[in-house]
């Protein structure tokens, strides 16, 4: 209702109406399948280098020993990342919980928060594949290196071959990810009553 204000002029009292946010879908649903995509997705880039090293070893003759694969050193921490990784599925039970939480509190929030743009999607991603991935082939070098010096070399080697092959898995997590959530169709706002 109008007020008397000084000098008797009408002062009408500002009313907003409350901008509602567009309820964004399907974020636990991509969240859901992205947890095994990720396992599946490190166990089939794993064997994909695999693959690729058995036939340049056998049609090419290469050796790829870098460093000292039997004997421990940085091939040892790389075939550690490989392997590991190759076998990620064997695990699932306590991999594809760590996919869920890490997607949940980071590339899951971003639709909530009005994040639409796709470098962050894909950054974080891949930041988030490359610490689970590479922190447990670190480790996992580090642990059955041999002794002596070799062990921070392995544990390099398992670092590098762990954070490239957790960084694409995440990479093709977070694509999963926005074509299941769709950020940006869901974000549009569309007035339809101009005169409302």
């Amino acid at each position: 209702m109008a007020d008397l204000g000084a000098n008797a002029t009408v002062t009408m009292p500002l009313t907003y109406a409350p901008v509602d946010k567009p309820k964004i879908k399907r974020v636990a649903l991509a969240i859901l399948l992205c947890g095994p995509a990720a396992s599946i997705g490190v166990a089939l880039i794993s064997a994909v280098l695999i693959f690729i090293y058995s036939m340049l070893h056998e049609m090419l003759g290469i050796n790829i020993d870098i460093g000292g694969l039997n004997n421990g050193g940085f091939g040892f921490g790389l075939a550690i990342a490989v392997l590991g990784g190759a076998f990620n599925w064997y695990f699932f039970y306590l991999t594809v919980p760590a996919a869920w939480l890490a997607l949940g509190l980071s590339v899951g929030r971003f639709p909530r928060r009005g994040i639409s743009a796709p470098a962050p999607y894909y950054r974080w991603g891949a930041v988030w594949g490359a610490v689970l991935v590479g922190g447990v082939t670190t480790i996992a070098a580090g642990l059955f290196g041999s002794d002596g010096g070799e062990v921070f070399v392995s544990a390099i080697g398992g670092l590098i071959g762990g954070v490239v092959i957790g960084g694409s898995a995440g990479l093709l997590c977070a694509a999963l990810f926005r074509l299941i959530v769709r950020p940006e169709r869901q974000m549009e706002t569309v007035d339809a009553d101009v005169f409302a």
